[in-house]
């Protein structure tokens, strides 16, 4: 079974099942579409990822999944902060200038 090797934002490594069988017309269990096995086994891949996300905004979800978000930390802008991007800056929200910046190492934003 041919596998995707991805990495999360937190450099964490998952193998995710890569399934395709060969060309014809009967279906082969396992290539050509997810077995029981393959879908638990995806499953407990995602749920993985899930468990990474702990928090958002400071705000653990709830069980269902939901988190309350408190809009008042964000700060007020206005049209003197066109073209800038929100960033936490010293565990608060600020508007602020990015630069990017390119080179033969690709694009790094300073």
């Amino acid at each position: 079974m041919a596998l995707f090797r991805v990495r999360d934002e937190n450099g964490n490594i998952y193998d995710i099942p890569a399934l395709k069988g060969e060309p014809g017309n009967t279906p082969i269990k396992g290539e050509d579409y997810f077995t029981e096995e393959d879908k638990q086994e995806i499953a407990e891949l995602a749920a993985d990822i899930v468990d990474a996300v702990k928090t958002v905004n400071g705000s653990t979800p709830d069980s269902n999944g939901n988190v309350e978000i408190n809009f008042d930390t964000l700060p007020t802008v206005s049209s003197a902060d066109n073209g800038k991007i929100l960033m936490v800056v010293d565990g608060v929200w600020k508007a602020v200038n990015i630069t990017m910046s390119v080179d033969s190492n690709g694009v790094a934003f300073i």
